[in-house]
């Protein structure tokens, strides 16, 4: 069986209104369209298909259409052109006369099978009343009506028998001889639909956690610092944009020496905070900001109390002495750059010594607070960067909101 199939279509559609092209713009986009086709079938016939419809969209967000559609379908192959089969001596049960019978029984294609045609008129709204919230509401109603539509001979009943009598061929006495039970063509079949409704759609959850303040890092360098945008630890020198010499900003954070990124209490933070030098920015540079803080008293030399006074590592200032004479001068600062590599390392030492230190609960601030064991020791548990108070009458000292450094007092964050 084959079949060889011949078609064209053509489709229109005209503007009849538009609010781009300011043609009639207080009636909307309104626009009608059509459509014709046409087949021919190698072994059944020539098939049309027309229709029309508009459509409309009087404001913002509102959406109406409306169309008719006219198609013929042709049987398929095998309802057409299956091989004919007479069955003889078939038992079926015959609801006229209430018995059960031998009959002969026929299958196979139906050369006289009609084209079923199927009419469509629909007609639909969609609305979606919120530009930024993913909410529209449908509504659709159509109405179909098939002639001639094909199917398979249903299973036999009194009714089917009643409908299809001559599929029911009889003798002279009115016993049951014949069934034909090849396809069929019904009369008509009507449809009737509404359907509406509404979808909205909403993210619940996903996307990555908003940064939240600054992160705190702890590092064996004590409160200075900077904070950084967007909530990165205070790193030295270039992370908080200070000339040397300059003085602390308020609210800097923990010096983190290391290479592991402080505790980030207002929401994850990206990566930094690592040794000087192992950033874009750091290096030399880092280590001349340091000594600008140190140099309170702004001669341009940087003794070993200056540099101890706010809270540096000691081993970096050693680091930094190349004459170890407890002074860093002009000179050594001018060296920096040639000697950054070996400072690196001298930092990341100190960080590495800083993770074996411990940390106990300090009662000066409350009892979630910590305190540090040793005057150059930081907590290894990530909590909160707390100094012990050097005089007892300090101890009533309250825990600021912004990082300080006073003289035998409590240094809180």
């Amino acid at each position: 069986m084959s079949r060889n199939t011949l078609g064209g279509q053509a489709t229109i559609s005209v503007p009849v209104t538009s609010r781009r092209n300011n043609v009639l713009p207080a009636l909307g986009d309104f626009s009608l369209n059509g459509n014709f086709g046409y087949d021919e079938l190698s072994d059944f016939g020539s098939l049309t298909t027309y229709g029309g419809g508009a459509n409309w969209t009087p404001i913002t967000g509102l959406q109406l259409r409306v169309s008719y559609s006219n198609e013929e379908r042709a049987p398929t192959l095998a309802q057409l052109n299956n091989p004919l089969i007479v069955t003889p001596g078939t038992r079926l049960f015959d609801y006229v006369t209430g018995q059960t019978v031998d009959t002969t029984v026929i299958t196979g294609g139906n050369r006289n099978l009609q084209p079923e045609t199927r009419e469509v008129t629909r007609l639909s709204m969609n609305y979606k009343p919120f530009n930024q919230v993913q909410l529209n509401f449908t509504a659709n109603y159509s109405v179909s009506r098939t002639t001639n539509p094909l199917q398979s001979f249903p299973a036999v009943t009194a009714e089917i028998q009643a409908a299809f009598p001559d599929r029911f061929v009889r003798d002279a006495a009115g016993n049951l001889v014949q069934f034909d039970s090849r396809p069929v063509n019904f009369s008509r079949e009507d449809v009737k639909q509404l359907r509406w409704g509404f979808n909205y759609t909403h993210r619940l959850s996903g996307g990555a956690a908003p940064s939240g303040g600054a992160g705190q890092a702890a590092g064996a360098a004590g409160q200075f610092g900077g904070q950084r945008q967007g909530g990165t630890g205070a790193v030295p020198g270039a992370a908080i944009g200070q000339a040397p010499g300059g003085a602390r900003p308020a609210g800097a954070q923990g010096f983190q020496p290391g290479g592991q990124p402080g505790a980030a209490p207002g929401g994850q933070r990206p990566a930094g905070g690592g040794a000087p030098g192992a950033r874009q920015g750091g290096g030399a540079q880092d280590f001349v900001a340091l000594a600008g803080i140190a140099d309170t008293n702004r001669d341009g030399n940087v003794t070993k109390q200056e540099w101890l006074a706010v809270r540096i590592p000691e081993a970096l200032f050693n680091a930094i002495d190349d004459n170890k004479d407890g002074m860093i001068t002009r000179a050594e600062m001018a060296a920096l750059p040639a000697r950054a590599a070996a400072l690196v390392v001298a930092a990341a030492a100190v960080a590495a010594a800083a993770t074996r230190c411990s940390c106990r609960s300090s009662t000066p601030c409350s009892s979630r607070t910590r305190s540090w064991r040793g005057p150059a020791c930081p907590c290894s548990t990530g909590s909160t960067d707390r100094r012990r108070a050097t005089p007892a009458a300090d101890r009533s000292t309250r825990c600021r909101s912004r990082a300080a450094t006073t003289a035998g007092r409590l240094v809180c964050v």
